[in-house]
């Protein structure tokens, strides 16, 4: 597909295209707002340097590449309700959000929200796993409640929320890797519903001086 004919549009709408290769809507730095109707996979730096990019519909995406969506700090929207994968990077420092959204979630690849600072909410009901740094530096969070079925926690995989109040952690747990809660400052309150099985590094609430009950 020639994706350099949308070079200089503001809105793109695709409705072909099963995958949307490496690099292929990189750089078109016109682009805010694109809607693929039947892609089902984002590659590596997919949409890299698309600066201006706001809004992003993908409602039969299941995987995002690395780094497909990093830096692009003026998305607001992003749709994908069939999403089950973000491999590493692929949205660090999306600034611009506020909430993420995703039903079908599973897999959170290392450092794949980092620095998602605007995100006050997060609704991942089938998560399973996050990788290190997986949610590192979201500032906006305040109250974060994982779901059940979550097994791991990757190394300071919440590091540095700092101004997280209150964390509740599923009976599903089974691993809480080194530094995993570290520096969020403002954590007054961690409840784990059960006991986790495997590692549970002695580190994980290291700094949180606020932290009064667990």
């Amino acid at each position: 597909l020639e994706f350099r004919r949308v070079l200089f549009r503001s809105e793109y709408t695709n409705t072909t295209a099963s995958i949307i290769s490496n690099y292929s809507m990189s750089y078109m730095q016109s682009l805010t707002k694109v809607e693929f109707t039947e892609a089902e996979e984002v590659g590596y730096m997919g949409f890299a340097n698309c600066t201006n990019l706001q809004a992003v519909i993908l409602p039969k995406v299941t995987k995002i590449g690395g780094s497909s969506f990093a830096s692009l700090a003026k998305i607001t929207t992003f749709t994908a309700p069939l999403l089950k994968e973000v491999v590493a990077s692929a949205m660090q420092y999306c600034s611009g959000l506020t909430a993420l959204s995703f039903p079908e979630l599973e897999t959170v690849g290392a450092s794949a929200f980092q620095y998602c600072s605007g995100v006050k909410t997060i609704s991942m009901p089938k998560l399973k796993t996050v990788g290190n740094y997986g949610f590192q530096y979201m500032y906006g969070l305040t109250k974060v409640t994982l779901p059940e079925g979550l097994t791991r926690l990757g190394e300071k995989a919440m590091r540095g929320c700092s101004n997280m109040t209150y964390l509740c952690l599923p009976s599903t747990l089974q691993t809480a890797d080194s530094s995993c809660f570290c520096d969020c400052t403002k954590l007054k309150k961690g409840v784990i519903l059960g006991k986790p099985t495997g590692y549970f590094s002695n580190y994980a609430f290291k700094n949180d001086t606020a932290l009064t009950d667990i």
